[in-house]
């Protein structure tokens, strides 16, 4: 299966901040980027997506464009995409993020051993001198 990385991975947040932003709700220091949707389509941007109700999104969206077939034997978790996104956005990212940045996105503690993420991450295999 070929995989095409969009060239504008930021582009869906961005437009997200901007409809925040025209509707009169710009994103605050203490808001959540995603949200609790509420039954009525209403937004809660005090109240952060659970991470059982992220993984039936992730399971539903997998599951309909082919990805997988049955979530009880393999599911893509948000594991795969915080991690996933952090190495992509140290080693392909233009400009290049940081370690510092990167551990962030991909939910290390600020004690994590640079070695154990460099490892993880794989940038010594590829080469990377930024660090």
């Amino acid at each position: 299966m070929h995989q095409i990385i969009h060239s504008q991975l930021d582009n869906p947040l961005t437009c997200w901040l901007r409809y925040l932003q025209r509707m009169g709700h710009p994103l605050r220091n203490e808001d959540y980027v995603f949200p609790t949707l509420g039954a009525r389509g209403d937004v809660s941007l005090h109240q952060n997506v659970s991470p059982d109700t992220i993984q039936q999104y992730l399971d539903i969206s997998t599951k309909e464009v082919g990805l997988i077939e049955d979530t009880t034997k393999f599911r893509y978790t948000n594991h795969c995409f915080r991690r996933g996104g952090a190495q992509h956005c140290l080693t392909f990212k233009k400009p290049q993020w940081s370690l510092e940045a990167c551990k962030w996105w991909g939910g290390w503690s600020k004690d994590a051993e640079r070695e154990a993420i460099e490892s993880y991450l794989k940038i010594s295999s590829l080469g990377s001198g930024r660090v």
